[in-house]
C-alpha cells in the first residue's frame, strides 16, 4: 500500500511560487533514494524548488530533482550528460522539471518517469 503525498512545510506565503498550487514531494525510497533536504534556487531566472536525495549505494549517487515554473512551452523529457553527469529535463503544464545525478540513464529514466506520474507531471 503506498503511502499519501504529504505536502510540503511552511505557510503558501513561505514556498516559491513554483510550489504554491500544490507542492508533493516525490517519494523515491523505492529507488533506494532517501529525502535529504531542499532550497530555493533561481532556474531559468525564475525561482525554483532543489530537491536533494541521497543514497548508500554509490552506484546511483545522489540525486537532484529541480522545480520550478515555466511560461514555455511543454517538451518531453530529453537527455543530456554534462562532464559526469546525466541531466532529464522536461517540461509539462507550466512547470519545469530537471532529475540530476550520476546514476545509470536507465535508471534515471525509470525514476522521471516516477516522478513524473506522482507530481501530475507527464
Amino acid at each position: 500500500m503506498s503511502r499519501p503525498r504529504r505536502p510540503a512545510r511552511g505557510a503558501a506565503k513561505d514556498q516559491p511560487r513554483a510550489c504554491r498550487k500544490r507542492c508533493v514531494l516525490p517519494d523515491l525510497k523505492p529507488w533506494g533514494l532517501n529525502f535529504r533536504g531542499a532550497r530555493l534556487v533561481v532556474a531559468e531566472g525564475r525561482p525554483a524548488a532543489q530537491l536533494v536525495y541521497t543514497t548508500d549505494n554509490k552506484a546511483i549517487g545522489p540525486l537532484t530533482l529541480i522545480i520550478g515554473s515555466s511560461k514555455e512551452p511543454d517538451v518531453s523529457p530529453a537527455l543530456a550528460r554534462r562532464q559526469d553527469v546525466n541531466l532529464l529535463y522536461w517540461r509539462h503544464q507550466g512547470r519545469s522539471y530537471a532529475l540530476v545525478g550520476q546514476s545509470d540513464v536507465g535508471y534515471l529514466w525509470g525514476i522521471a518517469n516516477d516522478v513524473a506520474w506522482q507530481l501530475d507531471a507527464i
